[in-house]
């Protein structure tokens, strides 16, 4: 032990940077040799244990050179990798580990302080290189020390270096998608959404933001995915989307797009898994969880709208009704944004209500959701109604020919109409844009009009399910004076 004291104490007082190095080397050779130390309890690691721990290393990334500071990481990384669980516990002791935030802030942050910490991150330590710790070509990766995550957040959202940022965000994607251990992990630390929506808020402004969106909506979308199987699930959901939304009021980033990209992915993955719909009559978590999502998206896409008036003849049909206090994300040209989402979403909740046989056993939990499930469906059912009535509406149509034709008949003027080589082909060109046009708006329509279709036998199912529960008169009436108002509102 007096060697290793002599070893440690000349580190803190050497000025000889090259020499420091040298020993740092050599301390970390020795922790990866198991057969050093010739007796129990006496090892290069009892030893600095003895010596205080991580403390004298974790000063030494206070230092100026950049090596220093790396080498003091991989060994920090090495003691925790090759201690047992106690061991462990009294070296972290005391948050030991954050003071590394505040040391490292001092100084730029590249690749080459990023790998250390996650080597420590993963106790997967090289005592030769300084390289990436992460290959994709191996089997699993796991995170052994969370409480490190929200440093190399912190720190990388202030390195200010994009690609260093789609680097990180690439390789927790990685990490998170191969175990649900490491989901896991990240549950475990508090507020963890902040980690990534501060790489997006660092971003803004700069070409790679949408990139970085990209990926923290992935990452998103799969820590809400795990979160539908755990207890209490619910409050990652509506965590995540309180937080999304929080940050875009600041204006670091359009919450909107984000929360977008977040449900389209979330969906898209939810239908891929067929254990919802063989676990939701039997799993009390997933039907929880699973109703707190919903909510969140139908609170995403319909938005209180405190300009709607009804006049008198109306107002008593839905007093209680707040349907018509709802306004839809729309795109430049009055097309609804979401359509497409919604259809897919009304896809899967018609698994949850009508394809899944009918249990005598269904949890009273279950029982409840359903109701709220229908009224979604029914929601976005008359929603779809409406947003197809309009575009299929024949006079909508017409004018829309009409003004086609107004259009060819104005270039036939200005061309002429002689037997001129160019005028000609000018003709011919203008004819084969119109029936193109022509075309693809008879293809619209046969599109749209199968939806319509299809949302009309699904309104059907629904108004009929819904005499199947207390009050299915009072609910008839909610889907009548809907289509009364969209109705009356239809041109």
């Amino acid at each position: 032990i007096d060697d290793t004291r002599a070893m440690v104490a000349y580190l803190l007082h050497c000025q000889d940077v090259e020499q420091g190095i040298d020993v740092l080397q050599l301390l970390l050779a020795l922790l990866s040799n198991p057969n050093t130390g010739k007796r129990a309890n006496d090892t290069i690691s009892d030893h600095l244990f003895k010596l205080g721990g991580l403390v004298p290393f974790i000063g030494l990334v206070k230092r100026g050179n950049l090596l220093v500071r790396i080498w003091s990481l991989k060994i920090i990384g090495k003691m925790l990798e090759i201690s047992h669980p106690k061991r462990k516990e009294k070296l972290v002791a005391n948050n030991k580990l954050f003071a590394l935030k505040q040391h490292l802030q001092l100084y730029p942050y590249t690749e080459s302080t990023y790998f250390p910490l996650m080597e420590i991150i993963l106790e997967r330590v090289s005592d030769r290189t300084v390289s990436n710790p992460i290959s994709e070509q191996e089997d699993e990766f796991l995170i052994k020390n969370p409480q490190l995550l929200s440093v190399v957040f912190e720190l990388v959202c202030g390195s200010g270096q994009a690609i260093l940022q789609e680097r990180v965000l690439r390789h927790f994607e990685f990490l998170l998608r191969q175990s649900p251990r490491n989901r896991e992990c990240v549950f475990s630390q508090p507020n963890w959404q902040n980690w990534f929506l501060g790489v997006i808020a660092s971003s803004a402004n700069t070409e790679s933001h949408e990139e970085i969106m990209t990926y923290v909506a992935r990452i998103f979308s799969m820590m809400l995915h795990h979160a539908l199987y755990l207890q209490n699930g619910f409050r990652q959901i509506e965590t995540t989307h309180t937080l999304i939304n929080h940050f875009g009021s600041l204006g670091f980033f359009n919450p909107t797009n984000l929360l977008r990209m977040v449900n389209e992915n979330l969906l898209r993955t939810i239908n891929y898994d067929t254990k919802v719909i063989e676990q939701i009559s039997k799993n009390s978590n997933l039907v929880q969880n699973l109703g707190a999502l919903l909510s969140s998206i139908e609170q995403f896409l319909f938005i209180p709208n405190p300009q709607m008036h009804f006049d008198a003849a109306t107002q008593s049909l839905h007093a209680e009704d707040d349907h018509f206090l709802m306004s839809i994300h729309r795109r430049s040209d009055g097309m609804w944004t979401d359509f497409e989402f919604s259809q897919k979403l009304l896809d899967f909740l018609d698994l949850i209500l009508f394809s899944r046989t009918n249990d005598s056993l269904l949890s009273e939990q279950l029982r409840k959701s359903e109701d709220s499930i229908m009224h979604l469906a029914l929601r976005l059912t008359l929603y779809t109604l409406y947003e197809t009535d309009a575009f299929l509406n024949t006079e909508k149509i017409s004018e829309r020919k009409g003004t086609l034709n107004t259009f060819e008949s104005v270039v036939q003027v200005f061309v002429g109409t002689d037997d001129h080589q160019e005028n000609t082909r000018i003709n011919a060109i203008l004819g084969q844009y119109i029936q193109g046009k022509i075309r693809q708006w008879n293809t619209e329509m046969s599109s749209v009009d199968k939806v319509f279709q299809k949302n009309i036998e699904r309104l059907r199912q629904i108004v009929r399910s819904f005499l199947n529960f207390s009050e299915g008169l009072n609910r008839v009436m909610y889907v009548i004076s809907f289509l009364y108002k969209a109705m009356k509102r239809s041109y």
